[in-house]
């Protein structure tokens, strides 16, 4: 399988081509995971792209539909889906931050250019939204404990029993953006 390597026509991260099927390109991206992308899809970004929450809801789409083929009708689709409230963006993190959590007490660290833990949450590259979602949604309500990076690139968060006891909840009482399926 040859590849090479090129940049996201979603989330603008540095990614990979596999190997062409037809018209359409295999990606493989950090932020989006794997999509095929069609030849008229490619043109339509190409010539229209999307704004920088468009490119956050379409990242964070891809990454909850893996291996989608990319038609210029999902293009529209995802340029048109709307913002998911800021409580489906929280709790989209908190479960990224859960699931990086290995040990009990452990930090996770999430740097403002870490695309996967963005993508997971539809959060753009902005750093003051990350921020704000750390700072504000999760640490205020005590599902976080959090400490600025020293070198002010991120945060270190720790995922707190609150926090775990909300994502069972979450469990029971789904709570999320579900503008396309």
């Amino acid at each position: 399988m040859s590849t090479r390597t090129l940049i996201c026509f979603f989330c603008q991260s540095d990614a990979l081509e596999l190997s062409p099927v037809g018209d359409s390109r295999i990606v493989r991206c950090p932020g989006c995971l794997t999509y095929k992308l069609s030849g008229s899809a490619e043109q339509l970004l190409e010539n229209q792209p999307l704004d920088a929450q468009q490119q956050a809801t379409a990242s964070g789409w891809l990454r909850e539909h893996p291996d989608s083929l990319i038609t210029t009708d999902i293009v529209e689709k995802l340029r048109n889906m709307g913002t998911p409230m800021p409580t489906a963006k929280s709790t989209k993190l908190l479960a990224y931050i859960a699931a990086q959590t290995k040990t009990p007490g452990q930090a996770v660290r999430l740097a403002f250019s870490d695309r996967a833990a963005l993508s997971t949450a539809w959060l753009t590259s902005e750093p003051t939204e990350l921020a704000w979602h750390i700072e504000q949604a999760l640490g205020l309500q005590g599902y976080v404990t959090y400490a600025k990076m020293a070198d002010g690139s991120g945060f270190a968060c720790v995922l707190t029993p609150p926090g775990i006891e909300a994502l069972r909840q979450q469990k029971r009482k789904p709570l999320g953006f579900h503008g396309m399926n």
